[in-house]
């Protein structure tokens, strides 16, 4: 009978590493995320995923579901994050939302719902960063990735507001 050994390194062949030099990376899970589809996008991209604009609704929960949701409005997003923390997708990151000129293409969009001139809650800062996190994860994007609408487009848009997007930042 043949039997096979591993190889034995002598002690002084043994290399170790010190624990202070090396890092695991952060896994992050998909938070849970209600589905509501909406028609409102375009199917594909023609450029790849490379930012994520940040909204806020400047209405209801309930009134921006309904407006991101119907075929009139010609306005999408990829997720929406209410009042209680409750996320809901749209439709795939893979397809083109309509929510911010010019970006389309290469980004996702986010939209919390509230104004830019009130703070947003702990609930959807919570569920707002366990989303950004798993989208950061997911597409190689860093915290520099992540825009306000108000820097895209600053004549015509305000939101998600300086404090919201600092609330948002600070907790990633």
């Amino acid at each position: 009978t043949i039997h096979s050994q591993e190889p034995r390194l002598a002690e002084s062949e043994v290399v170790t590493f010190p624990q202070e030099n090396v890092t695991q990376k952060q896994f992050y899970q998909k938070p849970l995320v209600l589905s509501q589809p909406s028609p409102n996008y375009t199917v594909g991209r023609s450029q790849g995923i490379d930012r994520i604009v940040l909204h806020t609704t400047e209405g209801s929960g309930k009134g921006a579901l309904s407006w991101l949701t119907n075929p009139t409005s010609k306005a999408s997003a990829h997720y929406l994050i209410l009042e209680d923390g409750t996320i809901y997708n749209l439709f795939s990151t893979q397809d083109t939302a309509w929510h911010c000129r010019g970006y389309n293409e290469e980004s996702i969009g986010i939209e919390y719902v509230g104004s830019y001139q009130k703070n947003l809650n702990e609930s959807q800062i919570n569920a707002g960063t366990s989303l950004l996190h798993y989208l950061m994860q997911i597409y190689g994007l860093d915290k520099k990735d992540i825009f306000p609408h108000s820097q895209l487009d600053p004549t015509r848009r305000k939101d998600p507001g300086k404090e919201n997007l600092e609330l948002i930042l600070n907790n990633l």
